[in-house]
């Protein structure tokens, strides 16, 4: 969910990773900073509202149900329209 968008959410699939770039397990708690990938699951919404609104330095809050259980900052994009890549 974006910052702002308090009764918004989207579905969107994410992979956490360690210091070194490694996958981390899912489910994986974390107790300090990490990167992380994400992917918008619908491919219209990628092209269509994601692709204004995804920038660097944009906030967001990873949901879970009802639940905020984590929050972010965009950094960098990638392949965000490509659809070869998945992401």
């Amino acid at each position: 969910m974006y910052e702002g968008d308090e009764n918004q959410a989207w579905m969107v699939h994410f992979a956490l990773l360690d210091a070194e770039g490694n996958l981390l397990p899912p489910m994986s708690e974390c107790q300090r900073t990490v990167n992380a990938y994400f992917r918008v699951v619908n491919s219209k919404l990628r092209t269509t509202i994601h692709k204004e609104r995804l920038k660097p330095g944009v906030r967001f809050y990873v949901v879970v149900g009802l639940h905020k259980v984590a929050e972010g900052t965009v950094t960098k994009i990638l392949h965000l329209l490509d659809e070869e890549t998945h992401t």
